[in-house]
């Protein structure tokens, strides 16, 4: 079999009867054939009026034509485009007679199923003939990627202008020139990116404040050689003069072998966010200096007593700091404690220390106003509004206007009254007794509990809504058995205001067992304790109170060993021996009142008020 014959194998049999037909099956063209099938892209032959003459198998793929539709029967033109048709038309007809036809060019060409592909068309003359030979290869993939990736830098363009900012690219020698700037340039600097660029007006390393410029390139040259991205914060001089504060962030581009190609960041204006921050620094600062202050005061005048409590123990400091925090704000503030740890000389000290000092500081014991009449003592009255009231009277909102309503025994409030009271707090006002004008309170509350309120609140005798809106700061004021190094401090103090002159001392031993007692009574009960040694020259705190119980036939040492010729009267002796009597009896149920009350028959507030009368309150 010769070479002749064995092209008329297989598929390309036909294709060779069509090649010797159109007069190319020499054996000089036979080369020729093999590449006009085998070129890897759709190859065409057109003669003079533009008819296919031959097409190879890529060409019909190309197309979805077969070639036996396609050779001798249709127009190239007829494949074309239709915005395309006259632009090919002019190049066939003027091929091979004007030198400016070019031989490369794009055009689109429409499909079978009517899809248009982008091609790229190579055309040259066949010497000695006035046919032309085409390649084409298609190029629609790489055209819709151009088109993507066009879109994409153009949205991304679009936001780079957009951002407050300015975009950049600089360029990689010393000075790091501006290559690209975006819109943003102009409300940043004031300079249109132009003039910055080329450097009509200026550049942009010149407007970066003289202080800052040489720390901005040592940053950014250090950044560069690790190859890391920098963020640095610098002044600015604008084209108006003003100073501004910008961020810089950006980082190095680099090509494969390592060279620096640019230096692309951003730059946003920080001048809002520099103030604040030096604000804030500042701020931070002055309360440093502050608590500093604070903390050296209450260090030098707590030994001596802070707004008349005394007390050097780390548990009170911590209470006086916490008063002193206080005097800025116009919070409500409840004082936790047991009884006789001074909770209403804590109250005291808030007050002093806020801006109600200069008003008044009212105390009201919730636990010793009758119900009928809480609401007259607490808002007033008109005259007129019940019996026996004939002139207007102030209530203690209105007492204690522009000054502190101190609450103490809170626990002891009413419902009813906590309803009344919580309007006050929210600021809607009180309504005197008989009077139907709503008037304002403009003083602060501060309150005082031996009680666990979140106790008193699940029981259902406190309101969740007034416990909320009362107890926003709290305070604990520590026990006495929790601050034992404050005893010696507290037992010179009360040697000297219960006697004249030179105060009998207490030897070590005595104050050794004061340290060891664990005074439930707390500070009132030391008061009390050192009050009898004063009087009686005996240390009794651990076993005071009547030798007989409490059954009601004891006397008081104090009543029982007094002369006739010791009081005045018959009712001056009995007042002397109530008083020592239930004094005796608090000594011994750890002034637990409503235990007293229950023994002596009487209800609390009867026991408060005698309290009270005798100056045992």
């Amino acid at each position: 079999m010769n070479c002749c014959e064995k092209l008329t194998v297989g598929k390309d049999a036909s294709f060779r009867n069509e090649f010797h037909e159109a007069g190319y099956a020499t054996p000089k063209n036979r080369t020729f054939q093999s590449l006009f099938e085998t070129t890897g892209a759709g190859t065409v032959i057109i003669e003079k009026n533009a008819i296919i003459s031959m097409a190879n198998l890529t060409f019909e793929k190309l197309t979805g034509y077969d070639r036996r539709e396609i050779q001798n029967r249709m127009k190239f033109t007829d494949l074309v485009h239709s915005d395309d048709v006259e632009r090919i038309k002019r190049f066939h007809a003027n091929r091979g007679k004007r030198k400016d036809i070019p031989s490369t060019y794009e055009c689109r060409i429409v499909t079978r199923s009517n899809a248009v592909r982008h091609v790229v068309l190579e055309a040259a003359m066949i010497p000695e003939t006035c046919k032309s030979i085409v390649s084409i290869i298609d190029i629609s993939d790489r055209i819709c990627i151009e088109k993507a990736l066009c879109q994409s830098i153009k949205q991304q363009l679009n936001l780079l202008e957009n951002l407050p900012g300015m975009a950049y690219r600089r360029c990689n020698d010393t000075h790091f020139p501006m290559a690209f700037l975006s819109d943003g340039c102009s409300h940043l600097t004031g300079y249109t990116r132009c003039s910055l660029i080329c450097g009509r007006e200026t550049a942009y390393h010149e407007l970066i404040h003289s202080r800052d410029r040489d720390r901005v390139r040592q940053r950014i040259v250090k950044a560069l050689m690790s190859r890391e991205p920098f963020r640095i914060h610098y002044r600015i001089r604008t084209k108006t003069g003003e100073e501004k504060w910008v961020l810089d962030q950006g980082i190095g581009i680099y090509s494969e072998s390592g060279e620096l190609l640019s230096i692309d960041g951003y730059i946003s204006d920080f001048t809002t966010f520099k103030k604040i921050e030096n604000t804030y620094k500042q701020r931070h600062e002055e309360l440093q200096g502050e608590n500093t202050r604070l903390r050296s005061y209450i260090k030098k005048c707590c030994g001596r007593g802070f707004c008349g409590i005394i007390g050097v123990s780390k548990a009170m400091r911590d209470v006086y700091e916490l008063i002193l925090k206080t005097a800025d704000i116009d919070d409500n503030v409840v004082i936790h404690g047991e009884s006789g740890t001074g909770k209403e000389l804590v109250a005291r000290a808030v007050h002093e220390q806020s801006r109600y000092r200069n008003g008044n500081f009212v105390v009201v014991n919730c636990g010793a106003i009758p119900h009928s009449i809480i609401e007259s003592e607490f808002f007033g009255y008109k005259k007129g509004a019940f019996t026996n009231a004939g002139k207007d009277k102030q209530g203690y909102l209105d007492a204690a206007a522009g000054g502190t309503l101190f609450l103490d025994e809170l626990e002891e409030m009413s419902l009813n009254m906590q309803v009344k009271m919580l309007r006050v707090i929210e600021g809607r006002g009180y309504t005197p007794v008989g009077s139907t004008r709503v008037k304002q309170s403009n003083c602060r509350i501060v309150a005082a509990t031996n009680k666990n309120l979140n106790d008193l609140v699940h029981a259902g005798t406190m309101r969740e809504d007034f416990y909320f809106r009362i107890n926003i700061i709290s305070i604990h004021v520590p026990p006495l058995r929790d601050r034992k190094d404050d005893i010696p401090l507290l037992v010179d103090y009360f040697m000297k205001q219960h006697v004249n002159g030179d105060p009998s001392r207490i030897n070590d031993i005595m104050l050794q067992q004061l340290a060891e007692y664990d005074w439930p009574g707390n500070v009132r009960e030391l008061e009390n304790a050192i009050h009898r040694y004063v009087t009686l020259k005996k240390m009794d705190f651990m076993n005071h109170g009547c030798s007989s119980g409490v059954s009601g036939s004891c006397i008081p040492t104090a009543v029982a060993k007094g002369s006739s010729g010791d009081f005045k009267t018959l009712n001056h002796a009995v007042q002397e021996f109530e008083k020592q009597y239930i004094f005796s009896l608090m000594d011994k149920y750890r002034w637990h009142k409503s235990r007293v009350a229950e023994i002596l028959g009487i209800d609390r507030r009867t026991l408060y008020r005698k309290l009270k009368a005798f100056e045992l309150a």
